[in-house]
């Protein structure tokens, strides 16, 4: 499966998570919640494919903030879960919203294809 992504990544020559231009926005308990953001996730087979819904952005008080996104129906031709995170894929989460990126991410792929992906960022990542 490594080796699918590898090459995955050699062709598309990207990052594993881009989240851009977030669409609506709200406040609630002292977070800021910023929906409907573009993600860029990678199906259990290692590819890449982009989902705009849902996807949520929650910043805390403190400044750290955390992106989920979520699909269903990505391919998955492995049997079973697969789980990608920066130490089996070497790639960063990327908020292109504020020009920062994380290496504490993780996302998995359900063998039924659900995905989600969420993104952890402390006040520093920017």
């Amino acid at each position: 499966m490594k080796m699918g992504l590898v090459g995955a990544l050699a062709a598309a020559a990207a990052v594993a998570v881009l989240l851009i231009a977030p669409a609506t926005g709200s406040a609630s308990n002292g977070a800021i919640q910023v929906s409907d953001l573009t993600c860029n996730l990678i199906d259990g087979n290692g590819i890449f494919f982009q989902v705009t819904t849902p996807t949520k952005q929650v910043t805390a008080p403190d400044g750290s903030w955390n992106i989920t996104c979520k699909a269903k129906g990505a391919p998955n031709d492995t049997g079973s879960a697969a789980i990608w995170n920066f130490d089996n894929t070497g790639l960063a989460c990327v908020d292109l919203t504020v020009d920062a990126f994380t290496l504490d991410w993780s996302e998995t792929v359900s063998k039924n294809g659900n995905v989600s992906l969420t993104c952890h960022f402390d006040a520093t990542a920017i």
